[in-house]
């Protein structure tokens, strides 16, 4: 009996590994992706787990009521039946995408194939090769946890590598455009800003302005409107769901066809290749976040197409994964910050550039003003700790990250007038204040290692956007286009210069994000052909600034600021005014009072909506992409069908 039980369980489980293992090699429920062996090797755990239990309850009932084991045969095609179930289903989910296939509907094939297993096993059975089938896969499932997943390359960044028949070199300078995802203008120039000596001396070399103005609050339109040059209505991205179109030129296609040496180091999925980013570059880093973003989408995957995501929730399918195929992920884990890895990963790719005799163009992302606000021990409590520290419902014991469930709280507390609420917004901008202090430590780092070449640099120091504490009873960003998520910093420093720098001092605030591209193409002696920037030095004035999301848009003339909602028919409709000399906090909605706008901001507004190019923009973003939103916390923007249960 325990030997027909046993060769029962082996033909079973040949059945369902065989087929679970086309799943895989087929990729059904990650199409196109290339995880072939962590897609298999999903596929046939959950499979043999079903399949084993389905194969040892039969042959605990014949025993129970003493009749014949099922034969080997039998067993081989219901574990065949067993795994055809997630096949199916994504078969029909790929018919009709963005819905969730009947669960009836999956269960026919599967059913057809068990009730006609008896037949099926006189006919065809596994025979000798049960014991193979089940060996190859035993195998698998042993050697998961012992080897990186597809297409990881480690802690280590991809080696520079001059690219081969490149133009004879320019003569201008070395050039390196910092970007701060989330960083508030007056986090380092003003009263409230943090202690940023090495910023300062930066700022002391070259000239700064008291802030620029990004065309988003949030990080991908924010970035493209930086590295295209082209304002919100030109390129058209609103919110980081929408798709960039690979027509739109980066600025370090500019340098690249000019004969810059290029190189790329950033740590936010959303700037990743899968977005298109990496074009324009020799080498394009983005290892840090580029596995984080494929393993959660491919986690996703796992959940809806899979027998092991169907028994198991979310989380614990996730550290499944995270104990078995993606124990190598150990620098992708959130919280852990940024800083440390970037600037290190900066350091030597500075060494490799300055190594050769072309001038290079670097672009490093740190992501560490973010939330969760993460920062090493010798910076935090600098400026937090002598203020009184919010009650366990605003803060978790262990603050060196405060996650979004938190700051989703005293948010809604502080809009319901909780008291208790009120200590949270000191609290949360001193914690983001020491953030903002490491990120000094990491930029002087790097500008440290770029002036020890001795070549002629540029530096130029920025964001994508800022952060909500407490202003009009918001946290965090991506929901309002109020001051505090518009104003970044803008600072261009010059290291071993010769000669007098082309401008020194504060040029005012009459700059845009829009004129990072323009500034470094010019500083470098390059031509800004088509860009809606210019260089933020050469600017007398500014003129009607516009910034949007997918729900806002707002105008800026002189001291007027106009924001409106996009309605149903892709037209704006009018929401406030404010005058921000008069009403800096933008407090007081004109509107309400019966002002209007000026002409100069209507009709700005409406040559606007002729030059928005946002349906251009429309295409459905990747799983990596919603994988990479989902990291940073943004659960409304990701589409419902690759949404967690915990999300839902």
């Amino acid at each position: 009996m325990l030997r027909d039980a046993v060769r029962a369980l082996l033909a079973g489980l040949a059945g369902a590994g065989l087929l679970a293992l086309v799943d895989g090699l087929l990729q059904l429920a990650f199409p196109g992706r290339g995880y072939m062996r962590e897609l298999a090797t999903i596929a046939l755990a959950g499979a043999w787990l079903v399949t084993a239990a389905l194969v040892l309850l039969l042959c605990a009932a014949a025993a129970l009521l003493r009749r014949p084991l099922q034969r080997p045969g039998t067993a081989f095609w219901l574990g065949w039946a067993v795994a055809l179930a997630p096949i199916t289903w994504s078969v029909l989910g790929a018919m009709a995408p963005g819905s969730r296939p009947a669960p009836p509907l999956v269960a026919i094939p599967s059913l057809l194939v068990a009730a006609a297993a008896p037949w099926l096993g006189r006919k065809l059975a596994p025979g000798r090769l049960a014991g193979p089938i089940v060996a190859l896969g035993a195998a698998m499932l042993l050697a998961a946890p012992f080897l990186n997943p597809t297409g990881y390359e480690g802690r280590n960044p991809p080696p520079y590598r001059p690219r081969a028949g490149a133009l004879q070199a320019p003569g201008g300078p070395d050039v390196i455009l910092i970007s701060i995802d989330t960083l508030r203008a007056d986090a380092v120039l003003g009263e409230r800003s943090a202690d940023v000596p090495h910023l300062d001396a930066l700022r002391a070399s070259g000239f700064y302005a008291g802030y620029a103005l990004s065309s988003s609050n949030q990080t991908l339109p924010g970035h493209v409107t930086m590295l295209t040059g082209l304002d919100a209505m030109e390129h058209g991205i609103r919110s980081n769901t929408d798709a960039p179109r690979g027509n739109l030129r980066l600025l370090s296609e500019y340098f690249q066809d000019a004969g810059y040496a290029t190189a790329g180091v950033i740590s936010n999925g959303l700037l990743s290749r899968y977005l298109g980013f990496q074009r324009g570059y020799d080498v394009y880093d983005d290892g840090l976040v580029r596995w984080s973003m494929a393993s959660r989408a491919l986690g996703y995957a796992a959940d809806r197409n899979t027998w092991l995501g169907w028994l198991l929730s979310y989380p614990r399918l996730a550290g499944v994964m995270r104990l078995t195929l993606l124990r190598a992920l150990l620098e992708g884990r959130k919280g852990s910050g940024t800083g440390e890895p970037v600037t290190t990963r900066a350091l030597a790719r500075i060494g490799e550039l300055a190594a050769q005799p072309r001038p290079y163009f670097l672009f490093a992302h740190l992501m560490d003003a973010h939330m969760p606000y993460p920062r090493p021990e010798a910076f935090r409590g600098r400026y937090s700790q002598d203020l009184p520290r919010p009650g366990p419902a605003y803060l978790p014991p262990d603050d060196r990250a405060i996650q979004q469930p938190y700051l989703r709280r005293a948010q809604a507390d502080l809009q319901a007038g909780v008291p208790a609420a009120r200590v949270t917004v000191d609290y949360y901008h001193a914690v983001y204040r020491e953030v903002v202090a490491y990120v000094d430590d990491c930029v002087g780092r790097i500008v440290a290692a770029a002036r020890a070449t001795g070549r002629p640099t540029v530096v130029l120091f920025t964001a994508d956007h800022g952060e909500h504490f407490g202003e009009h009873e918001l946290f965090e960003h991506a929901n309002s286009l109020y001051e505090p998520l518009l104003r970044v910093p803008l600072i261009v420093g010059f290291l071993s210069w010769q000669g007098e720098p082309p401008v020194r001092g504060n040029i005012g605030d009459a700059v845009a994000l829009s004129d990072v591209a323009p500034t470094l193409l010019h500083l470098a002696g390059l031509g800004a052909e088509g860009m809606t920037g210019l260089p933020a030095y050469l600017r007398s004035d500014m003129p009607v600034q516009l910034a949007t999301d997918d729900r806002r848009i707002s105008a800026r003339y002189g001291p007027w600021k106009w924001i409106g909602t996009w309605n149903a028919t892709g037209a704006p409709e009018s929401l406030a005014l404010y005058n921000l000399e008069q009403d800096p906090g933008e407090l007081h909605n004109l509107l309400e009072q019966g002002a209007e706008p000026p002409a100069e901001l209507r009709v700005a507004i409406a040559d606007a909506i002729q030059r928005d190019t946002h349906a251009q923009n429309l295409g459905s973003s990747s799983a990596e992409q919603n994988a990479a939103l989902a990291e940073m916390g943004y659960a409304d923007a990701v589409p419902p069908e690759l949404m967690t249960p915990e999300q839902e």
